[in-house]
Order: C-alpha cells, then sequence, then structure tokens
C-alpha cells in the first residue's frame, strides 16, 4: 500500500498534460483494485476462521446432541412400555336371566364360536334340571367353558333365604355357589353389604337407571358394583365403542327370553355377537370348538398401535373382578417405578441441555 501511495503521489506531481492525467487515473484505479484484492482476502479469512469454529462446534455439540436423542428416545419407549403394562383392558358380561334350553343349544354355540362367555342367573324357578331348563351337566360344561354364575334377586322374598336355599340346591348338581348377585330394577343398597360378605358375595349388579353408571370401575372396596343394561336397548353399540377404549371399565347385558324368543331374535342375537366380537382381545377357551380369531391380533401390531386398539374381554365376574383387582394393584407399584426411571432420565437429559448451552454460548461469545 506504501508502494501505491508513492506512486499515486509521484503521479500527480507530474501531471502537467493530457497523458500524465490518464496515468494519474490507472494508477488510482490499480489502487481500488488492490484494496479489494486484500479486502477479499481478509474477508475469505475471516469466514475460514468462523467455519473452522463452527466446525469444532459441531464436534464438540453433535455426540452431546446425540446421546440426548437417545434418552428421549428411551423415556418415550419407557412410558409406552409401562403404559402396556398399566393397561386395565375393560371386561363385558351377558347375564342370563332365565336358563332354558335355547340357552345351550341355540345360543351357546353362536357365543362359543365368536369366543364369548356368559353367566348364568339362578332363583328358585331358574336352577339345573327345573322344569325346561338346562340340565346340571349343561351348567357345569357352561361353566368348564368360563362361564359364571348369578343369584337374580327381585326383591320378592327374603334375600338370605334365597342365597342358603340355593347353595344347598346347586351343591346337590356339583356346581359352585355363585359369588355375584344381580339385584333386578336397582334394589340394591349397603344394608345388605354385611349379608352379602357372609356368602362370599363379591359382586353386585344393579340396573344402571336412576343416573347408576352402566360402566362402574371402581373395585377398590371388598365389593364390586357394575352396572347393567338390556342386550338389545338403543344405543349398545355406541356404548361398546366407548366402553372398548376405557381402561379398566366394565358393562353387563342382560338377557331374558320371555317365552317370545324366535329365529328373528336369534338372528338379532347373533348379529349383535359380531358386533361384540370386533372389539374382543384374543384369549383362548377350554371347549374343544375352534373359534374366530379377531384381526388383526395384537401381536402383529406395534406398540403404539395396540395402545390405540380398541379392547374388551368377556369374562365372567370372578375372572373380570380378578384382573381388575390385580391390575389397580400392580399399577399402583408399575407407576411408582416409571416416575422414578423417567426421573432419572430427565435429570441425565437436563445435564446434557446445560452442556449443549454452554457449548453454544462460546460460540456467541466468539471463542
Amino acid at each position: 500500500m506504501c508502494f501505491f501511495a508513492a506512486l499515486f503521489n509521484a503521479a500527480e506531481f507530474c501531471d502537467n498534460g493530457d497523458g500524465y492525467m490518464t496515468i494519474r487515473r490507472a494508477i488510482a484505479l490499480i489502487l481500488v483494485l488492490a484494496a479489494l484484492v486484500v479486502g477479499v482476502r481478509y474477508m475469505l479469512q475471516l469466514e475460514g476462521e468462523d467455519q473452522s469454529k463452527l466446525n469444532n462446534l459441531y464436534a464438540e455439540a453433535e455426540p452431546l446432541q446425540r446421546e440426548r436423542d437417545g434418552l428421549i428416545e428411551e423415556r418415550d419407549k419407557l412410558e409406552i412400555n409401562y403404559a402396556l403394562m398399566m393397561r386395565d383392558v375393560s371386561t363385558v358380561q351377558l347375564l342370563f336371566r332365565e336358563l332354558n334350553t335355547e340357552l345351550f343349544t341355540d345360543l351357546y354355540p353362536i357365543m362359543r364360536d365368536r369366543g364369548i362367555t356368559g353367566v348364568l342367573g339362578v332363583n328358585y324357578t331358574q336352577f339345573p334340571n327345573y322344569w325346561g331348563k338346562i340340565t346340571g351337566d349343561h351348567f357345569n360344561r357352561l361353566l368348564m367353558d368360563g362361564w359364571g354364575s348369578c343369584y337374580v334377586y327381585d326383591n320378592s322374598e327374603d334375600l338370605g333365604y334365597m342365597i342358603s336355599y340355593l347353595e344347598n340346591l346347586l351343591s346337590y348338581y356339583g356346581v359352585p355357589a355363585p359369588k355375584a348377585v344381580y339385584f333386578v330394577g336397582n334394589r340394591y343398597d349397603h344394608s345388605y353389604d354385611e349379608l352379602l360378605r357372609e356368602h362370599g358375595i363379591t359382586t353386585v349388579i344393579v340396573d344402571a337407571t336412576d343416573g347408576h353408571s352402566n360402566t362402574v370401575t371402581d373395585v377398590t372396596g371388598d365389593l364390586w358394583i357394575t352396572g347393567a343394561m338390556p342386550w338389545n336397548y338403543t344405543g349398545v353399540n355406541n356404548d361398546l365403542e366407548l366402553l372398548s377404549h376405557v381402561n379398566g371399565g366394565n358393562i353387563c347385558f342382560t338377557i331374558s327370553f320371555n317365552n317370545l324368543w324366535d329365529s328373528y331374535e336369534e338372528d338379532s342375537f347373533a348379529q349383535m355377537m359380531d358386533v361384540w366380537q370386533n372389539y374382543l382381545e384374543v384369549q383362548e377357551l377350554s371347549s374343544d370348538q375352534a373359534r374366530v380369531t379377531p384381526t388383526p391380533t395384537p401381536s402383529t401390531l406395534s406398540q403404539e398401535q395396540q395402545l390405540e386398539t380398541p379392547l374388551l374381554r368377556s369374562q365372567n365376574f370372578e375372572t373380570a373382578l380378578a384382573g381388575h383387582r390385580a391390575a389397580t394393584e400392580n399399577n399402583a407399584a408399575l407407576e411408582q417405578e416409571l416416575q422414578e426411571r423417567r426421573s432419572a432420565l430427565d435429570e441425565r437429559i437436563a445435564i446434557l441441555d446445560e452442556k449443549i448451552r454452554a457449548v453454544y454460548a462460546r460460540w456467541e461469545q466468539g471463542e
């Protein structure tokens, strides 16, 4: 630059004509170009230094970011794993208020082939070998195939006497005493609780009227109280759809023959069982008959898809209650375990966040 300045001064000193003026302008242009070259070179040097710092930044931050992303992915998978372990699938029962022979000859095959079980309601006129009713062998066959039994109480007699009488009658046919009572017309109140406990009753079913929910889920007490609705009421399919998305819900459908059962009602019943089956979880039955397996099965789905897939279990009251109680007890421990593991991962993620922020802070400060 000193050389060009001296040259410029010399040219200016010799400027005493047009030729000298041309030389002066040429030298000025050379000086401008030289300044541009030097400026561009300086900018390129700065850019190279910045790129080098940026590369160093990435080299330092990238493994930290990769470790952080891995921990977040681990935490997300942890949430899904525990959500599946803590999922209390909803249950459903079909309670037959009468034990007509058509129950075993006509309806049992429909239910068996779809993996659906029922509950046998007993009272003074509804028990094995009574006129027009199923036999004791049929009763036991259904119990062996996953069905349950239940007292049906309509408040027309003393409850304690009825239970004692039926216990002895069923024992004669080698049938275990039921552990559930269906109070027809929602006639249950807690004054019966002590009596029910004395007879080993664990489940109370009430008609879902007068504001009572038909999807009662509270199983924390020693008596499980759940709701019931007629099998063919308006909105049954919607309730099934809703229930299939409820964690630990339950619904009971009641069915009566009322001496009016015909082929039309049998076809309607079969159609309802087809709808019901769409929500059923795959389960093994003791029957030697093949069952239709819903598709897709949970084993073919990802964990995320399993969580989003509506599921129901067709179970008797005893099995459903045992499952819901086990889930309630198990989930409390699992929730604590999940919280501890999640907190540990969150702490490690927070430490990495601080390290990454420190790296970028040095960049902003020009270090």
